[in-house]
């Protein structure tokens, strides 16, 4: 995969603001996926949160809010930030 071979190769820290928001290693995630699997976030969190809620209370009956959200590691710790 092109994309495990650049980050092997390439180990750097990347920080980058998109859509106005902080992402550590571009947006880039292997924590909560299967080996050797990268994930990228979705376009609208709002949207993605907004479905999920909708599901739930169909299956469920019961009014859940739903946050999207990530850990950024940074140089001196990580931060949780709601998406």
């Amino acid at each position: 995969m092109l994309l495990k071979k650049l980050i092997d190769e390439y180990p750097y820290f990347f920080i980058v603001l998109k859509e106005g928001m902080l992402w550590s290693d571009s947006g880039i995630d292997s924590s909560n996926a299967p080996p050797e699997t990268y994930v990228i976030p979705p376009r609208n969190h709002n949207e993605v949160a907004r479905r999920i809620h909708e599901k739930i209370r169909e299956l469920t009956g019961k009014y859940i809010p739903v946050v999207i959200c990530d850990t950024e590691l940074f140089s001196r710790g990580s931060i949780d930030f709601a998406r």
